[in-house]
């Protein structure tokens, strides 16, 4: 998984900043702890942030309690094998730790 993982780099971008924070219990489901994820204003353009530099930004901050996750009904994603355990591959690409 980790040698799967593409980089993009972008300059001169505006766009959104997602934190994640997943209590230890959601360990298997998601990455315990925090990381976070960039979606450009226009869409095109996003995924996790690995290294973050800029020269101005507004913050705000909503703990939200819950979201709805909509999965694909594309049958290649359908077919997918999701059950073994890729806890350490995920850990290794979310937070650059072996």
């Amino acid at each position: 998984m980790a040698t799967d993982q593409i980089e993009f780099n972008y300059e001169n971008i505006k766009g959104t900043i997602v934190a994640l924070d997943c209590p230890d219990y959601m360990d298997g489901l998601n990455t315990p702890g925090r990381h976070f994820h960039f979606v450009s204003d226009d869409r095109t353009k996003g995924g996790h942030i690995l290294e973050l530099a800029f020269d101005s930004s507004e913050a705000e901050f909503d703990a939200t309690q819950g979201f709805d996750m909509c999965l694909s009904d594309d049958t290649d994603f359908q077919e997918m094998e999701l059950s073994k355990d890729v806890n350490d591959a995920i850990k290794k690409v979310e937070t650059n730790e072996e």
